[in-house]
């Protein structure tokens, strides 16, 4: 088979499984650099819309060998996490981690993809938040089978959507999702330069400090975008670190109307009980001062 007809082959696989995932599992798809995880559009916008049937043919007519990117979050209804190699593992057992039956991936790399129902809430993107533990939410990405990793392995289904029913997440990837890496900033963290694939997780760290000091959503947003130009090797795209502080803002928002339920459901627990001693108090005072009882005969 000459190499034009083997690019047709599998441009027009790439093309159908591109194709299933955006009709029937729902997901939003952008094609992906072959042997790599770079985006070849611009992709912001496809994390907010899914792609047209018209837009994924023209992608992989023009690109035919490209790789196939999921783009996870609320938009494709997906959150993955991403266990990386024997490091991943070795953290999923020593915490005595559980995951439930769910469509699982094993990557050209070695490690696995877990898909889970989106919670609803918003799921920022970390790395190694445990050792070789990765997430993907919202404005994040993840390349799927079968696509072809820089190594040459593919990406291959272990658990496909055809086998097993998508699970909800289990309880201490929602805790994990809700503890935000915020970690003590010193003045040399604001300085440091940041490599590609560790930029979601420090913008989402400066984002957390930020925010939970005081300082305005939009101060924040625009002493970030500066920040990412400067430090961040290549750049996040701008409406990346939009989304990454609105959900930041969103979630320390979420904690103080938390804090403030919790707090005025104590205080009017706090008036029943006072308002209770003191009518019992005075039904005392008449029971002692009175001939005949206020309660009715048992």
């Amino acid at each position: 088979m000459n190499n034009l007809a083997q690019g047709k082959t599998v441009g027009n696989i790439m093309l159908k499984y591109a194709t299933y995932y955006m009709k029937n599992l729902g997901f939003s798809v952008i094609p992906v650099n072959p042997r790599d995880k770079k985006p070849l559009i611009p992709w912001e916008e496809y994390q907010s819309r899914k792609a047209t049937a018209e837009e994924i043919t023209q992608w992989w007519q023009k690109w035919p060998n490209a790789n196939i990117g999921i783009i996870t979050g609320a938009v494709s209804g997906i959150i993955v996490l991403d266990v990386d190699g024997e490091e991943g593992q070795r953290s999923i057992k020593d915490n005595k981690l559980s995951l439930p039956p769910t469509w699982a991936a094993r990557t050209g790399g070695g490690g696995f993809h877990y898909f889970f129902k989106h919670p609803g809430n918003s799921v920022c993107n970390f790395v190694k938040r445990l050792p070789g533990i990765d997430l993907r939410g919202d404005g994040g990405y993840i390349v799927a089978p079968p696509s072809i990793h820089p190594s040459g392995n593919r990406y291959q289904w272990v658990i496909s959507p055809k086998d097993e029913e998508l699970a909800e997440p289990p309880d201490w990837l929602l805790e994990l999702i809700q503890t935000t890496n915020t970690g003590k900033l010193d003045p040399e963290d604001w300085q440091r330069d940041i490599p590609e694939g560790q930029r979601n997780e420090e913008l989402t760290r400066r984002a957390g400090s930020l925010l939970s000091r005081g300082i305005p959503p939009a101060e924040a947003l625009t002493m970030l975008l500066a920040w990412n130009q400067k430090h961040c090797k290549p750049p996040l795209p701008e409406r990346e670190v939009k989304t990454i502080v609105e959900s930041i803002a969103r979630r320390e928002m979420e904690k103080i109307n938390s804090e403030f339920v919790i707090r005025t459901m104590h205080e009017e627990k706090n008036d029943e009980m006072e308002k209770f001693s003191s009518e019992f108090a005075i039904r005392n005072s008449i029971n002692e001062n009175s001939s005949s009882s206020l309660w009715p005969e048992p």
